[in-house]
């Protein structure tokens, strides 16, 4: 497979983030147990990380408690004693220094059990990079040395799907004229629940970080909500609280909108995100609300959110929802949350974009799709 994908930058790129998905897919799946042994007999990791031993664990306690990250904070807190904290290079783990969800002392890292996983696809990646770039070296070899083995590996690289998942999402299928003022009904009825939870902090907030905006306005993009309105919806919650004037909204933001929606730059119409997209994409950190509900919150913090905030109040449900995103199992659990918020059953639509979630809930709401009863409203 590596010499199949090793011909070109872009290949590369493809196979590499498509291998790094599937280990992190196998990896979460580990047992804690599971995932220690696995460090311990990798021989491309073992020889860069340490065990926080139990004596500087409490020494640290109160350190590495507040560098947690807020979706982990009150497991941790709670279960201090039982996590096992690793000590690695700060290189190591560049996105865990950048969302500040590390302690940093002396030059090196303290991660905590929970995030053991950058680390681990950060050295795969370096791997797995170094063994991309030695098979395109004997590819070059091995294409003169044998020019039948040459085609063979070319015809098995035009098999690939660009894309790590189908999405079952067509911009084209919007039916329904989308403004501004019609999206705080629409993300109570309508939206899945990672873009409820953007769309609520961002008119509470008045603001969202970088990856929350680029997730929302493809999202925007993607139901229908023209530039225009997207600009508008966007410069009034930036400045409706005062802290931003409009002159300074025009300078840092409309660029960045009116690219996203193909007007700047290449003039390229950006795709919203899918849902492994926005799973496989950094965690939120703190005071950040992109990202997959069902896999970036604790499952306290989710169950508790889907009973107070958003309507939930059968135990089943909720307990069925929480398993099955402690296992990994995140689209099911959307699945399950789409059911119950439009009270339909086994309807089978494979939630695997949010704007596949948005349409699906359209048609049920205005009557071109069949629901058992009339759908709730939380």
């Amino acid at each position: 497979m590596k010499h199949t994908y090793c011909q070109n930058d872009e290949e590369r790129r493809w196979f590499l983030t498509n291998e790094i998905e599937l280990f992190r897919y196998r990896f979460n799946l580990m047992t804690k147990t599971e995932q220690l042994s696995y460090l311990k007999n990798s021989p491309n990791i073992k020889q860069f990380y340490d065990v926080v031993n139990d004596e500087q664990k409490q020494e640290l306690k109160q350190e590495l408690i507040n560098s947690s990250s807020s979706f982990h904070y009150t497991h941790i807190q709670q279960t201090f004693d039982e996590v096992t904290y690793f000590r690695v290079r700060f290189q190591h783990v560049p996105d865990l220094v950048r969302l500040r969800r590390c302690y940093l002392r002396a030059g090196y890292a303290y991660i905590s059990e929970h995030d053991i996983i950058s680390f681990v696809l950060q050295q795969y990646r370096t791997s797995l990079s170094y063994q991309m770039t030695c098979a395109s070296k004997k590819f070059h070899l091995m294409k003169k040395l044998d020019t039948r083995i040459a085609s063979v590996l070319k015809v098995l690289g035009m098999k690939r799907t660009v894309g790590v998942t189908t999405t079952n999402f067509n911009e084209n299928e919007q039916t329904e004229t989308i403004t501004y003022d019609m999206l705080d009904t629409l993300a109570k009825k309508s939206y899945p629940l990672c873009m409820r939870h953007l769309h609520e902090q961002m008119t509470k907030q008045h603001h969202l970080k970088h990856l929350g905006r680029l997730q929302y306005r493809l999202f925007l993009k993607g139901i229908g909500l023209s530039l225009d309105e997207c600009l508008k919806f966007f410069r009034n919650e930036f400045v409706s609280n005062g802290s931003m004037n409009p002159t300074q909204f025009e300078r840092e933001h409309v660029y960045n909108i009116r690219h996203a929606y193909g007007q700047e730059g290449k003039h390229t119409s950006y795709t919203p995100y899918s849902c492994v997209k926005i799973i496989q994409d950094p965690p939120p950190g703190v005071n950040e609300y992109h990202g997959c509900p069902y896999r970036h919150w604790d499952p306290n913090t989710l169950k508790q959110r889907l009973s107070t905030n958003y309507g939930i109040h059968d135990e089943q449900v909720l307990n069925e929802i929480v398993d099955r995103s402690q296992n990994h199992h995140y689209q099911i659990a959307c699945q399950i949350y789409f059911e119950y918020q439009h009270n339909v059953k086994n309807h089978g639509i494979g939630i695997n974009h949010p704007n596949q979630y948005f349409n699906e809930s359209r048609k049920i709401l205005t009557g071109g799709a069949t629901a058992s009863t009339k759908p709730t409203e939380s």
